[in-house]
């Protein structure tokens, strides 16, 4: 696989997974099942972040604006 295979690779498993984050930005996550599978997707969320290389994703805006996905999601599961 090439870097570039290996580079879209990456930006594919991030996109699917911020629809997963979209999803659970809208759910009720008040068990603690469902509080624990957010941040688990969170942290794998992240890690894909880490590994994203901006270049073939548009641009760092792109990335910055995706960085803000788990912020949110943290923000939600906060106790109030």
């Amino acid at each position: 696989m090439s870097r570039a295979d290996t580079a879209m690779d990456h930006i594919h498993n991030l996109y699917v997974m911020q629809l997963q984050i979209l999803d659970l930005l809208d759910r009720e996550l008040s068990t603690p099942e469902a509080r624990r599978e957010a941040r688990a997707q969170i942290k794998e969320f992240q890690h894909l972040l880490r590994l994203a290389d901006w270049r073939y994703m548009g641009g760092e805006d792109v990335l910055e604006s995706l960085k803000s996905l788990p912020v949110e999601l943290e923000q939600k599961l906060k106790p109030r």
